[in-house]
């Protein structure tokens, strides 16, 4: 509980970081430095997994969808909306979270339609109130186009972790390519601090 504490007060201060410090900066560049220190620093880790090259490659592309593609378009939605509109509209993760799980059991919960519907009808007051005004929607855009990302990650993620563990060690994770994985292990590490907050823990470089 201390370190889940201690990664929402990261994430709290992070948006008027961000804001201050990164919106005006190519999103794709904060995206790539962001993931190649967290490769750097779980590199050594990645020798020890040993991990199939099977379930290196697929994290790669899970990683490159949750952590690249999210965070690119989560930077770029600074460009539109201020830091308090990005901290609300981040709310939305968890929500699609639970509805992807359901489309992807191919299944409906009351619980979860009532959820959603929640979820519009508040940020329906939100629009209404003008709390979004016409040249901030491309950043709602962006912004649900993140969370999308990321909430996508957090179920594919949730399968790929469990035939990790059931996988046989293989030599092809020594080879230098299969080190980038660390980006999305990094990530998924950083990430699970939070997992029960609002959505994402990322910090500003």
């Amino acid at each position: 509980m201390l370190y889940l504490l201690a990664a929402s007060l990261l994430w709290a201060f992070s948006f008027g970081l961000i804001k201050q410090q990164l919106a005006g900066i190519d999103p794709v560049l904060v995206a790539f430095l962001r993931l190649a220190i967290s490769a750097l620093v779980f590199l050594p880790s990645l020798v020890r997994w040993r991990l199939p090259a099977r379930i290196v490659c697929t994290a790669l592309a899970l990683g490159a969808v949750q952590f690249g593609l999210m965070y690119v378009f989560y930077l770029a939605s600074y460009r539109y909306l201020p830091a308090y509109g990005v901290a609300l509209l981040t709310i939305f993760t968890p929500l699609y979270v639970v509805l992807l799980d359901d489309l992807r059991r191919r299944r409906v919960s009351g619980r979860h339609a009532v959820a959603a519907l929640l979820a519009v009808a508040g940020a329906a007051v939100v629009v209404v109130r003008g709390a979004v005004a016409p040249q901030m929607w491309p950043g709602v855009v962006l912004l649900q186009a993140a969370n999308l990302c990321f909430a996508a990650g957090q179920l594919k993620y949730r399968e790929l972790a469990a035939a990790a563990a059931s996988a046989p060690p293989s030599a092809a994770a020594n080879s230098p390519t299969v080190a980038a994985v660390s980006v999305p292990r990094a990530a998924t590490a950083e990430q699970s601090l939070s997992a029960a907050g609002p959505g994402r823990s990322e910090v500003a470089l």
